[in-house]
């Protein structure tokens, strides 16, 4: 099952490779991000509130953090979920948020010359381990308790992180370079074949040996055991700032943007 959330405040499921039709979650909002721990939870931000999915319905909307953010969520798990909200205002105070199963906390992180500014990404693949990037280059890991920053920046302007495990993660940046962190160190970043000229806007990453990067040009470009394969147009003319992939550990990738939805193998 995939679930995708839009601008709209609707959700749309893919299942046995079908999409349902849209349906409205959130009246009159803008969904920001979704992740689905599993086929019975999901969980849904929009301008700091939350709605989660059961496998049948969608929950009232419950605040995570302060509105006015756009928060990026990862949930390895029904009981917890990490999210990161970024106000997009240089030297602005950032949000990390926590969610337990039942309720959320937050806090006020960043600001001014700070390495947690602007952050726009976070993977989580368990309950003790959350990688997140920001739009200065640095990166941040969660042991479980706390969170601690790269003192150098990797690259400038990351947009995307993900994590199949605690000991890979993958980082994108809108100047078409990739970092990867193997154990507990980042790898100097490299440029990402074919995107020399492109701006690399998400990755995935199913395993450690298999990511997906797609690019605001609409091309998406496969890594495989540390190559890069050439560059394949999933949206000719390109796309929005709202573009995504997703790839699970077996099965398709699916990407989507504010226009389309493509799933391939």
């Amino acid at each position: 099952m995939c679930v995708v959330v839009d601008g709209l405040g609707q959700a749309m499921f893919r299942r046995s490779g079908r999409w349902t039709a849209p349906q409205v979650v959130a009246a009159g909002g803008s969904f920001d991000a979704v992740s689905c721990a599993s086929s019975t939870f999901c969980l849904a931000t929009a301008s700091g509130n939350a709605v989660t999915y059961n496998g049948h319905t969608w929950s009232h909307a419950v605040s995570m953090g302060p509105s006015g953010y756009t928060y990026h969520v990862s949930c390895p798990s029904s009981s917890f979920c990490a999210a990161v909200g970024a106000s997009g205002v240089a030297g602005q105070a950032n949000v990390i948020a926590t969610y337990d199963g039942h309720s959320w906390k937050h806090s006020s992180v960043g600001g001014a010359h700070s390495p947690l500014d602007r952050l726009l990404g976070v993977s989580c693949p368990s309950l003790s381990f959350c990688a997140a990037v920001n739009f200065d280059g640095h990166a941040s890991t969660f042991n479980g308790q706390r969170w601690t920053t790269s003192r150098n920046s990797l690259v400038p302007s990351l947009v995307s992180v993900s994590c199949p495990s605690r000991t890979f993660c993958m980082a994108v940046s809108v100047s078409g370079e990739a970092a990867t962190m193997h154990g507990t160190s980042w790898s100097r970043a490299r440029a990402i074949t074919g995107f020399s000229r492109d701006a690399a806007y998400t990755v995935s990453c199913a395993t450690a040996s298999r990511c997906e990067v797609l690019g605001l040009s609409g091309r998406a470009e496969s890594w495989h055991d540390g190559q890069w394969s050439s560059p394949v147009v999933v949206f000719a003319g390109g796309v929005s700032a709202g573009v995504q992939v997703s790839c699970p550990p077996s099965g398709p990738c699916v990407a989507v943007t504010d226009r389309a939805a493509s799933a391939s193998g």
